[in-house]
């Protein structure tokens, strides 16, 4: 089967039968497609919030989590598959920073800047910090509880705000491998935090 095709198409069918190391690899190969339409798709006001390597780390996520649903033979076909879901991807986080795009501090801090100086800032109540206080010994616990693995790749990506491709650096994977990671730790602790005591 090999030598009749080109080496592509030969990962690809291995993919499809189930082998998650073709997969990854069909899916590292697609990477600077993806990178070039996420670059076309986020529009510049947004480039300032979004990266385009965040959105194509998570439509790999999603590709790789939805590749049973590729129906495509062809590596054309897998291409257009994967530049889609970075384009909806691109939509989801345009639709999200909308409003937020209407609303830009720096363009009312004119008019309301006189009125912020004289009024303070409401205090949060008592009970809003202890509920704040439990939710975050919560998600502490949780993360706690999760498999080394899992906490290492939570902590550079959160607390350490590093990108997937240092994280796969610093953990010895590859990139798509790290975010598959991210995905699962981040899967599993909104269930466990979710289900609650």
């Amino acid at each position: 089967m090999s030598g009749s095709l080109p080496e592509f198409e030969v990962l690809l069918a291995h993919a499809a039968g189930g082998s998650r190391d073709a997969l990854g690899r069909v899916l590292e190969r697609l990477r600077a497609a993806m990178t070039r339409a996420a670059g076309r798709e986020l529009p510049p006001w947004l480039r300032a919030r979004v990266a385009p390597s965040d959105v194509v780390q998570e439509a790999l996520a999603e590709a790789a989590r939805s590749f049973g649903t590729f129906r495509g033979r062809s590596p054309e076909e897998l291409r257009a598959w994967a530049v889609c879901i970075v384009r909806r991807r691109a939509a989801r986080h345009a639709r999200a920073h909308a409003s937020t795009r209407k609303r830009d501090v720096a363009r009312e801090a004119g008019s309301a800047a006189g009125l912020l100086g004289a009024v303070p800032a409401p205090a949060p109540s008592p009970s809003a910090h202890a509920i704040a206080r439990e939710s975050a010994d919560r998600v502490r616990a949780a993360v706690a509880a999760l498999p080394a693995e899992y906490q290492r790749v939570l902590r550079l990506r959160y607390e350490e705000g590093r990108p997937f491709e240092e994280i796969g650096r610093l953990m010895g994977r590859s990139t798509n491998a790290v975010t598959l990671l991210w995905f699962r730790a981040v899967a599993r602790l909104r269930v466990s935090t979710e289900e609650g005591p």
